[in-house]
């Protein structure tokens, strides 16, 4: 592979060369490009955080930002980011698969939901138990799903996007005490009970949504504003200043938590999403073209954007999964489970669907590779990460665990 990584830079040297089109795991990138430690891809940019004058070449650059990657406390804030006491506000995001086969962990997260919102809000970790933390004072509760279309192709189930934008409808399906509509995000003004009430109408969004799940790319859009450089296919900017004005602070806490039982596909070609392609079966082609490049969207892509909200403090971003992983390795680094054996994301002899990480028989989850290799890098860079299984038969141990993450995250202080 390296080999004809080597060729295709010396063929295309002459020509645009589109920005992470290429891989640079040994180190190598065309002359004028740079390796990122985030995603191994060459860049036109500096990777963030390091002045031009600390990268002689492209390979240096990428030696030595693997080595930062390895130790994290090497990567320094940028000097002229303003200290950040630490806050009473949080921003949470919750990403909803509304596609086939979820409604057991719609219903699941529904149950933990009102403990989670209740011990951040008064600071006890067990009802009544000791104010462990100072509570959270301000709370935003966002929901978007992970259907963001099928790039203009006829799909069933694809036909209407969500687009990233903070969803207002409440689901048939949910209880019958839930409203039809409610706010683009909630908040504590009208109590924690209230909050927590609301909070379980709106996480359960029904499985009608489009089944080419892209969590990654739906959460981004969600937050990142019309300002940023970072586009959205067709060619579109990022909802956090338009529709989703108001949900993110800049003093806020960000907290993401994505709740799907697929592998994330974030395209970047949508031809993937063309039923009269020549790529195969359509329902294979996230796992067909998992490592192919050009096809998905970087991890890396994620891990930048999560980052550029919070400058010189990352540990303001808590980024937490209820995913594909197996059972016991709940608590495991990051690391153990993508070598885990049953994280291999691939389609085995005539089945008809990809491995799965866990089954229980009412869930089953796919591996979700991207979505952990994306916690594991933000981890690397001293981001909160909370990953749970989507097969656990509670989840309230899992947001026991975030609340835990979280009350860190609101005690930070980058003026020390």
């Amino acid at each position: 592979m390296r080999v004809l990584t080597t060729i295709a830079v010396v063929l295309c040297a002459c020509t645009d060369i589109p920005d992470a089109h290429f891989s640079c795991e040994d180190g190598r990138c065309p002359s004028g490009f740079q390796c990122w430690p985030t995603d191994l891809r060459c860049h036109e940019d500096p990777f963030p955080g390091f002045a031009d004058a600390d990268l002689p070449d492209a390979s240096d650059a990428a030696m030595d930002a693997m080595d930062a990657m390895d130790a994290p406390d090497a990567v320094d804030a940028p000097p002229d980011v303003p200290c950040v006491p630490p806050s009473r506000a949080v921003d949470l995001l919750l990403v909803i698969d509304n596609s086939r086969s979820m409604a057991a962990g719609q219903e699941r997260l529904a149950e933990a939901l009102p403990e989670l919102v209740r011990a951040l809000s008064t600071g006890q970790r067990m009802p009544g138990g000791p104010v462990s933390f100072d509570p959270v004072t301000d709370m935003h509760i966002g929901v978007v799903t992970t259907d963001l279309g099928s790039g203009g192709f006829l799909l069933s189930g694809c036909e209407e996007s969500d687009d990233g934008v903070l969803i207002t409808a409440v689901d048939g399906s949910a209880p019958g005490t839930c409203p039809t509509s409610l706010p683009p995000f909630l908040d504590l003004g009208s109590g924690i009970a209230t909050l927590q009430d609301e909070s379980v109408c709106k996480v359960q969004q029904g499985s009608m949504g489009c089944g080419f799940e892209q969590p990654l790319e739906a959460m981004l859009k969600a937050v990142t504003p019309s300002t940023s450089p970072t586009r959205f296919l067709p060619d579109d900017p990022g909802n956090a200043d338009g529709a989703n004005a108001g949900f993110l602070r800049e003093d806020s806490v960000l907290v993401v938590l994505v709740l799907t039982d697929e592998e994330d596909c974030s395209v970047q070609n949508p031809q993937l999403h063309d039923p009269g392609a020549d790529l195969g079966d359509l329902n294979l082609r996230c796992v067909s073209f998992h490592d192919t490049p050009g096809f998905y969207r970087s991890t890396g892509r994620y891990v930048d954007g999560l980052q550029a909200l919070r400058p010189g403090s990352p540990e303001r971003v808590v980024f937490a999964g209820l995913v594909g992983i197996p059972v016991d390795l709940e608590d495991a680094p990051l690391d153990r489970v993508l070598d885990d054996p049953r994280m291999v994301y691939e389609v085995e002899g005539s089945a008809t669907r990809p491995n799965a990480a866990c089954d229980t028989g009412v869930i089953r989850a796919d591996p979700a590779v991207r979505i952990v290799e994306t916690a594991k890098r933000l981890e690397d860079f001293s981001s909160g990460v909370v990953f749970g299984s989507m097969c656990q038969e509670s989840y309230e141990p899992f947001a026991r665990r975030l609340t835990d993450e979280i009350a860190s995250a609101l005690d930070a202080n980058a003026c020390e």
